[in-house]
């Protein structure tokens, strides 16, 4: 009898504990795609430097030490 009465003790226990478990995954995994989502809006946003525009700048003066 004791031994029925811990083995559903600790049956209720591992599934509270698959369940907080699961739980926990599936946050981690909405935080991350919002913070995927964000750096790729960012990304989108600042303007980038191509190559070609460097080359069209003038030269920066060397300044002698």
């Amino acid at each position: 009898m004791a031994d029925n009465f811990l083995e559903k003790q600790y049956d209720e226990y591992d599934r509270r504990k698959a369940a907080r478990e699961a739980a926990r995954k599936k946050q981690w995994q909405r935080r991350l795609r919002a913070y995927q989502e964000r750096l790729a809006g960012e990304k989108a946003t600042i303007p980038s430097a191509s190559p070609a525009s460097e080359d069209t700048a003038e030269p920066k003066p060397e300044v002698e030490a």
